[in-house]
């Protein structure tokens, strides 16, 4: 089990408990990774774009910023350094403070915004998750 400070193992759990199946921790790596969807997606069958953001966090997380990646990218590809970008300045802007849910929130709501096929070949892209 990594070394995290009390802060920070009350942030997995608080995430845990908000994205539960949507977050993977894994501990050996010490990361956090979550699917994520727009906002609208939990409320309607077709999605556009989803990607996995994963955050590998350091031993002196939140004092260090998480190394940020994103995996697993649908519908978005020639766009995916925006969301990069994006979230790495959010990341260095709440440099020392508990962030996680924060970079998930703001990759949520970007995708959100982002929501519509990417170019001309992407007409029968949408994806369709099954609802629980």
């Amino acid at each position: 089990m990594p070394e995290w400070s009390e802060d920070v193992a009350v942030e997995i759990e608080a995430l845990q408990a908000t994205y539960g199946d949507a977050l993977t921790l894994d501990e050996p790596l010490q990361q956090i990774s979550m699917l994520v969807l727009p906002n609208a997606a939990g409320q309607q069958q077709q999605h556009f774009v989803e990607c996995q953001l994963v955050c590998t966090l350091s031993a002196s997380y939140p004092s260090s910023t998480p190394t940020i990646k994103l995996r697993d990218v649908r519908g978005f590809v020639n766009r995916q350094e925006q969301l990069q970008q994006q979230l790495s300045t959010d990341a260095d802007e709440l440099a020392g403070e508990l962030l996680l849910g924060h970079l998930f929130e703001s990759a949520k709501a970007w995708l959100s915004d982002q929501d519509h096929p990417e170019g001309e070949s992407s007409r029968n892209c949408s994806h369709t998750r099954q609802t629980g």
